[in-house]
């Protein structure tokens, strides 16, 4: 099925101005989708620290509420990055999570 509107064909029968709007386009897409994406994890670090200054969470049950209330890939993450179990023990911290997920996303 040849779709005269698609982008691969607009790529083919497109001179060099179109691809390199096109390419220019590309990167400021993937640009604006990691500021998206980094200011998001910013904003909900602080979101759940505001959290547990307002419920008076002891810091010794922060890591567990994190693992439990962030999402499936990040969660995912952590434990690809922790395959030893040290996710369930005391030797990774809250700090330590929330950095390795800052510098993720």
């Amino acid at each position: 099925m040849n779709q005269a509107f698609g982008l691969a064909n607009m790529w083919v029968q497109g001179d060099a101005v179109i691809r390199t709007v096109d390419l220019i386009l590309l990167v400021m897409s993937i640009t604006s989708w990691v500021i998206i994406l980094t200011k998001s994890w910013d904003l909900y670090q602080t979101h759940l620290d505001f959290f547990f200054v307002a419920n008076a969470i002891e810091d010794n049950r922060r890591k567990p509420i994190l693992l439990a209330v962030i999402g499936p890939f990040a969660l995912q993450y952590l434990r690809d990055l922790h395959v030893d179990s040290s996710l369930v023990n005391d030797t990774v911290t809250y700090t330590m999570l929330t950095a390795e997920l800052k510098d993720h996303f």
